[in-house]
């Protein structure tokens, strides 16, 4: 989901959640009658596009999956975002800093990588400058809450998601994570992941051993598809970049791939590999993992060729590389090694 754009909400519910008096919670009878050009419709797709590519997002895993209820049930929008609802206001009163606001449930619509992919957003919304919490009638009477005073469509810096989650279609469940979730922790001591944890019931599904190899793997994937497309010279930047990056105790992805000094063909290829098999802004390394990836180089070629040395002896032994076009033969690469007690092995 990560990277996802033109966002359309497809329905979206308001509950008011106040934990500061007793049962403070406004259950809407029904969904916002708005269309996909509504401002309100407006302002929530900009939220979820904004909390999509916010850097705290990490990927999770439903303890229960039937917690995914919402999704592909519209018949059961209502009810169940309601329950969603009591349930929130009654954890958020048992800590009385945490701001008064909004429960919003959207099921919406957004293009990645070419397909149109339906998804649910559970927003928690906190009520300030730029909007209001107010009831409202449907023409059948029916009471919903909505967002009033809506100061701006886009939401600014200061007005970015603090708890959010965003919910992928389960079935079949994917194998990787089920929702990507932002929980920061809005005042000091905060029950921890109370909104993870407790809200959703849901528990972070990264393993920092599988990031590890993860991002190994994948960053090397990118940089050699597009290895003919760049200097060796920045090819070889880039490798070092990967095994400087991947021993580091954490990896912001997109920060650090932006800061790379290399061609942007490079960049965007590694962020599209990485981004096939981590969905995370953030992730956390294993050192000993870190260790054991990057102790050996090892160079695989044309014919079964395959060198693995000592990273450690890496500028002892590669004295240099050159690509070279040659008529007859093609494109290759011409490395110039110095190996000590040079030994063919017996079968």
């Amino acid at each position: 989901m990560r990277g996802s754009t033109d966002i359309t909400i497809v329905r979206a519910i308001v509950h008011g959640i106040n934990p500061h008096i007793a049962n403070g919670v406004t259950l809407s009878d029904v969904c916002l009658p708005i269309t996909a050009a509504h401002p309100i419709a407006k302002f929530l797709s900009n939220h979820i596009e904004n909390g999509l590519g916010d850097h705290a997002l990490r990927a999770a895993r439903f303890v229960n999956p039937a917690n995914s209820f919402v999704i592909g049930h519209p018949r059961d929008f209502v009810p169940l975002s309601r329950q969603l609802a009591t349930k929130l206001q009654g954890l958020m009163a048992k800590d009385k800093r945490i701001s008064t606001g909004a429960l919003v449930l959207c099921s919406f619509k957004a293009k990645l990588d070419g397909q149109i992919l339906a998804n649910l957003a559970v927003l928690k919304l906190d009520q300030g400058d730029a909007f209001k919490t107010a009831t409202a009638k449907d023409r059948k009477g029916r009471t919903y809450v909505t967002l009033d005073k809506i100061a701006d469509v886009m939401p600014t810096t200061r007005e970015r998601l603090q708890k959010c989650a965003f919910i992928r279609p389960l079935t079949p469940r994917p194998a990787d994570y089920d929702l990507l979730v932002l929980d920061r922790q809005q005042v000091a001591d905060e029950p921890a992941r109370f909104f993870t944890q407790d809200f959703l019931s849901a528990e972070l599904a990264g393993d920092p051993v599988v990031h590890t190899q993860q991002f190994f793997k994948h960053a090397f994937l990118g940089l050699n598809s597009v290895r003919s497309q760049i200097a060796l010279s920045e090819y070889d930047k880039l490798s070092s970049a990967i095994r400087v990056a991947v021993s580091a105790n954490s990896i912001n992805i997109d920060d650090w791939a932006s800061n790379l000094r290399a061609p942007a063909v490079a960049r965007k290829a590694i962020v599209a590999a990485l981004r096939t098999v981590i969905p995370d802004a953030t992730i956390e390394t294993d050192a000993a993992e870190a260790h054991r990836l990057t102790k050996t180089h090892v160079i695989r070629g044309d014919h079964k060729l395959k060198i693995t040395f000592e990273a450690a002896h890496a500028s002892d032994i590669v004295e240099s590389s050159q690509r070279v076009n040659d008529p007859n033969k093609g494109e290759y690469v011409r490395l110039i090694l110095n190996v000590k007690n040079y030994v063919e092995e017996g079968k």
